[in-house]
């Protein structure tokens, strides 16, 4: 079976590729984005600018394993954005890799920069159509207004900021609605295959302290993500 989900190259060469940084996780950038967050003259600021690592991206520009490498029906599927993906993150300190090392199974990360929810449901809908059976599915719902575009040829992220998409999102009611309804369609899909374990990224009250902050200087480390693992496997 040749798997494929939504392609994020979109016509790009040179997939699969290993890179230093990522569009958000550039030195250019770091300095204003932790100056944003207060924290620029913080000693984690040093601490977590200081790492050195790489991406490696398959071939349809997903961090993770190509398909055929990866036994989807004896695996846990991980839906969600930047954040799922590990922006500004090793590898190892992603909420997938660490997951998967303490449940002992797959953790397959299919979250993707500027993803998101109805990203997630798309690629959803597709597993399903492969007949993919896994263990259970990780949904990180991921922030309402947020579609997505294909424009020269590269994935944009659509927002209700975007004044030529303005029309998307004519008011907070009609979003949440949208919002709802891919949360519930995720929830749906799924009902009968495995069960679906549903987080976001504030669930807890003390994520804004300076010592979580990543790399980039807007996501978070690994430090917070163990608090999101603890709390996925006393769910799960």
């Amino acid at each position: 079976m040749t798997l494929e989900l939504i392609d994020t190259r979109f016509g790009r060469k040179g997939y699969p590729k290993c890179v230093e940084y990522t569009e958000s996780d550039i030195p250019e950038r770091w300095n204003k984005q932790w100056a944003h967050k207060g924290a620029l003259d913080s000693e984690f600021y040093t601490n977590e600018t200081n790492k050195t690592f790489t991406y490696n991206l398959n071939s349809q520009g997903y961090r993770e394993q190509e398909w055929n490498q990866i036994d989807w029906n004896d695996s846990i599927i991980c839906l969600g954005c930047s954040h799922m993906f590990g922006v500004g993150v090793e590898l190892e300190q992603t909420i997938p890799y660490k997951l998967s090392k303490k449940l002992n199974a797959k953790c397959i990360n299919l979250g993707i920069p500027g993803g998101g929810n109805f990203f997630s449901s798309i690629n959803s809908a597709k597993l399903i159509n492969y007949d993919v059976k896994p263990r259970a599915v990780i949904f990180q719902k991921t922030y309402k207004h947020r579609w997505f575009a294909i424009e020269n040829d590269t994935l944009q992220t659509i927002t209700a900021k975007d004044k030529t998409a303005a029309h998307l999102f004519p008011n907070n009611e009609y979003s949440n609605f949208l919002d709802n309804s891919i949360k519930e369609i995720i929830h749906s899909q799924w009902k009968n295959i495995c069960p679906v374990i549903e987080f976001n990224m504030e669930m807890f009250d003390d994520h804004i302290s300076k010592k979580y902050i990543a790399r980039d200087g807007a996501h978070w480390n690994g430090l917070y993500f163990e608090k999101i693992i603890n709390f996925l496997i006393n769910t799960i």
